[in-house]
């Protein structure tokens, strides 16, 4: 009973399973960087952690593929590092640190605005993070800035390795996302055939954009699958939005919205789907190329389930 409303709350508060992922990844991380710290001892464990703070721009879902996490990741990285040495050794030198800081602020403000507009909301939390080192004593040692830098680079070292071989759990988002974006589609073929106003369409835009999100992300094997799968998905729906140019089909339309709730079910279990119990009687060219869409996306599972 428990697991079950606890199963319950963490879908309705996490319905795509993003922070659950997250929290995995941060514990596998943290895990690793805590055995780095042991066993190398590095000079600063203040730039040790520093990291830490910034390496959650890599889980935004606006960097929409690996490559471009990793390069925007380096680059913050890389910032961090330039931001937290040159403040450490200029600091004593309060005029010119001045000086120094504003020009540096402008500099990094136009790189990323030029070159990483993404994640233009970055510029503070990186001088913020490299400013930490302005509490460290004693300043502007050159041995102790040395000390900073490797103490960083093996930690932006464990951080990037463990990023990157953590196992790819986009599938899992993306699954998710299109089982309520299926239901929205459930609901609208039910307020349709009632003649009742249509569900919020922003919850499905949500759905969509998350599904649009995570799809770069996936695995090259199951890249292909997934775009068919959600592009005969999306057209079934475009198909549904046509429904008023003819007349209407109840008991088609119900039997699209039961096969649609079994899809999502089996999506929810990652089963195979058996085809022969699909049973449509379609009878315009209309009701033909749904039932095509929804056996293409059927198909297209079934495929993927065995990768």
């Amino acid at each position: 009973m428990f697991i079950s409303d606890l199963r319950h709350w963490l879908n309705r508060v996490d319905p795509y399973a993003i922070q659950r992922v997250v929290l995995q990844k941060s514990l596998f991380a943290a895990t690793v960087l805590t055995f780095i710290y042991w066993f190398f001892k590095p000079e600063s464990f203040l730039m040790f952690v520093a990291p830490l703070i910034v390496v959650s721009w890599y889980e935004m879902p606006f960097l929409s593929s690996k490559k471009e996490k990793n390069r925007n990741l380096l680059f913050i990285f890389a910032m961090v590092i330039i931001t937290g040495i040159s403040f450490y050794l200029i600091y004593p030198f309060r005029l010119l640190f001045l000086v120094y800081a504003i020009i540096f602020f402008i500099a990094l403000f136009y790189i990323i605005w030029a070159k990483f507009p993404k994640i233009k909301n970055a510029t503070m939390l990186i001088i913020s993070t490299g400013a930490l080192t302005l509490s460290i004593s004693p300043m502007a040692s050159l041995q102790i800035s040395i000390g900073f830098l490797s103490s960083a680079l093996l930690s932006m070292l464990g951080l990037f390795i463990c990023l990157n071989f953590f196992p790819n759990k986009a599938l899992e988002v993306w699954r998710r996302a299109l089982q309520y974006y299926i239901q929205c589609i459930e609901a609208d073929i039910a307020a349709t055939i009632a003649n009742v106003p249509l569900p919020s369409f922003n919850e499905e835009v949500s759905h969509v954009d998350i599904i649009r999100s995570f799809q770069p992300l996936l695995p090259k094997k199951y890249l292909s699958l997934a775009l068919r799968i959600f592009s005969n998905i999306r057209n079934l729906q475009f198909a549904l939005n046509n429904i008023y140019y003819q007349e209407l089909n109840p008991i088609f339309w119900s039997s699209i919205k039961q096969h649609l709730h079994y899809f999502r079910l089996h999506m929810d279990k990652q089963n195979p789907i058996d085809l022969s119990e699909i049973i449509i009687n379609p009878s315009t060219r209309l009701q033909y190329l749904v039932q095509d869409y929804l056996l293409s996306a059927m198909r297209h599972w079934n495929t993927l389930c065995k990768r």
